[in-house]
């Protein structure tokens, strides 16, 4: 390490996670994006007084995040057969993290519809780091629910990479020259 620290959290969510289930308290047979408050994802800085994800995103926030200046955010899901990161479309720092992690596939997330002053919470964590002028990129690894050799070793590659751009690890870009397939 050169320079800088990392702090890595490696599951935001252990007790969801436990119980093998995509949030804390969540009902069996309920879809993924129907629950807002218990979704640790969209949950972000917290309430200390709120939800169990509420409560555990703000402890999270407060411990690790709130002073860091930029956010590598690692999820899985199911849409995609291949890991894709996610890219804030107009923000030349978070477009260009995604271009030096060599991922296959790189996605635009839209910005809000309507400008902002200052963050609106709550909301995901690289929505938070954007409305907050901090660099923030979102992975999102193919096969919700398990780990893949083959998105591990494509998640380790992305994540050297990020700290040999950001200057915290020498070296050269791993897959320099390979293309980077931006999709909508």
């Amino acid at each position: 390490l050169l320079c800088g620290s990392c702090v890595l959290i490696p599951f935001a969510n252990p007790e969801a996670v436990r119980r093998r289930w995509p949030h804390i308290d969540f009902e069996a047979g309920r879809y993924y994006g129907s629950d807002q408050v218990n979704n640790v994802n969209c949950t972000w800085t917290g309430d200390p007084q709120g939800s169990n994800a509420q409560r555990l995103s703000n402890a999270l926030f407060e411990a690790h995040v709130g002073d860091a200046t930029h956010l590598i955010d690692l999820h899985s899901w199911k849409r995609r057969m291949a890991a894709t990161a996610l890219a804030r479309f107009g923000r030349d720092d978070s477009m260009s993290l995604a271009e030096a992690m060599k991922l296959r596939f790189a996605r635009h997330a839209s910005p809000h519809k309507e400008p902002v002053d200052g963050p609106r919470t709550p909301c995901t964590l690289a929505t938070y780091f954007h409305d907050t002028d901090r660099t923030a990129i979102v992975i999102e690894f193919a096969g919700q629910y398990g780990f893949w050799p083959g998105q591990v070793a494509a998640g380790l590659r992305a994540m050297t990479n990020a700290f040999k751009h950001f200057g915290m690890l020498p070296g050269e870009l791993e897959g320099e020259g390979e293309p980077v397939i931006w999709t909508n």
